[in-house]
Formats: C-alpha cells, structure tokens, sequence
C-alpha cells in the first residue's frame, strides 16, 4: 500500500501545475517513501490505514458536489452523451459506490 502511494504521488507530480503543489507531492511522497523503508512495522500499518481511510471517505467528499442535472462537463454528463442512460442514474451508481465502499471498508478497517 505505501508503496503504491509512492508510485501514484510520483504520477501526480508530473501533473503537478505550480510549485506549491509539487512540494507537497515531494513531501508526502518522501514521507512515505521513509515510513515505508525506516518505520516500525506499528508506524506502517497506521499509515496505511488512515491511507485507506483517506481514500475512502475521499470518495463520499468528491461525490458532494455531483449534481444529478447532468452537466456535460462532468463524467456523468459525459457518460450520459455517450450511452443511452440518463446523468442522473450515473450520478446514483456513483454514489451508490462511493457509499457501499465506505460501508465495506470501513467495516473490514475497524473490525466489526
């Protein structure tokens, strides 16, 4: 998993577009690059947890601001101009997703 993120920041400061957000992308990524080789195995698994988490509730704050009017600058209008199915049911699958992967993850995170 930290390893993975390393490799994804490393993709995302080619996309990086000014100079602040290329360092941040260079910090997290040497963070984690260190916790990955130096930390104790304690220090790596949290890591990688509040990871996860981050993704995961990351999922349900991008989905906020989805509207169901379908704009077609997003990916479901988008979807919606290339198949027959409506903005709005996109937007509902989305969130469906979005929801059963915070539900799933978190119930396998906190071990319930």
């Amino acid at each position: 998993m930290l390893w993975a993120s390393v490799l994804l920041l490393l993709g995302a400061l080619f996309q990086a577009k000014d100079l602040y957000t290329g360092l941040i992308v260079v910090l997290a990524g040497g963070g984690i690059g260190w916790a990955a080789t130096a930390a104790p195995p304690e220090v790596q698994a949290g890591l990688a947890v509040g990871l996860v988490w981050l993704m995961l509730l990351g999922g349900i704050t991008t989905m906020r601001g989805q509207r169901f009017g379908g704009d077609p600058r997003t990916d479901a209008g988008q979807l919606a101009r290339l198949t027959w199915i409506p903005a709005f049911l996109w937007v509902a699958l989305f969130w469906f997703v979005a929801i059963v992967c915070l539900w799933v993850g978190g119930r396998r995170l906190l071990a319930v």
